[in-house]
């Protein structure tokens, strides 16, 4: 058991957004990660009556920055607060996948 935070990212324009995983441990695996929020997110869309948007999240990328790593094994929910505090605190309005997380340092 281990909490994560995952964001969704638009890019700005019309380009595609992409998924950015959070983890202060890096012990989950990105794959499996990333098959099972995308297919949430093809839930969650397909209910919504979205359907184009649920079959362009097919194809969307999942991002696993370095980011501080908590110490012991206990810390994973103060860590996600830390990183939502953060994001709220300077997050851009829109991404670079060259710039970010940025808004964690």
């Amino acid at each position: 058991n281990h909490w994560q935070l995952v964001v969704i990212c638009n890019k700005g324009d019309n380009d595609m957004p992409f998924l950015m995983l959070l983890d202060s441990l890096h012990m989950g695996e990105p794959t499996r990660i990333e098959n099972e929020l995308k297919n949430f997110l093809k839930i969650a869309y397909e209910g919504k009556e979205m359907r184009e948007v649920a079959d362009e999240l097919k194809v969307i990328d999942l991002h696993v920055p370095k980011v501080p790593q908590q110490k012991g094994n206990m810390e994973c929910g103060f860590m996600v607060l830390y990183f939502i505090f953060r994001f709220i605190l300077t997050a851009p309005t829109s991404f670079s996948t060259n710039d970010y997380p940025s808004f964690i340092s």
